[in-house]
């Protein structure tokens, strides 16, 4: 994993459950998008929502979070994390 020497990521780098992603967000006009690659940048993986998620209800943004979390523990090939319902 990239970190800084103070154990923080390093600039660019997202620290997520599964490990240290490389990546940015992105949004356009009814969408929201989230760019991942690993330390090694053989693998990537992108996620698309037809929502912004600033504007998103708390449900939704919970949803697409749940989202993003499983697409980069999947990526690097990690156990995804058990989530709550929520009703």
């Amino acid at each position: 994993m990239e970190s800084s020497s103070r154990g923080r990521p390093a600039p660019g780098a997202a620290r997520a459950g599964a490990g240290t992603v490389w990546g940015h967000d992105g949004q356009a006009p009814g969408y929201s998008s989230w760019d991942y690659t690993d330390s090694t940048g053989h693998r990537t993986a992108s996620v698309f929502v037809t929502t912004i998620f600033g504007l998103a209800t708390p449900k939704t943004a919970a949803a697409t979070q749940t989202l993003i979390n499983a697409t980069v523990c999947t990526m690097l090939g990690k156990h995804i994390p058990a989530t709550a319902a929520t009703g």
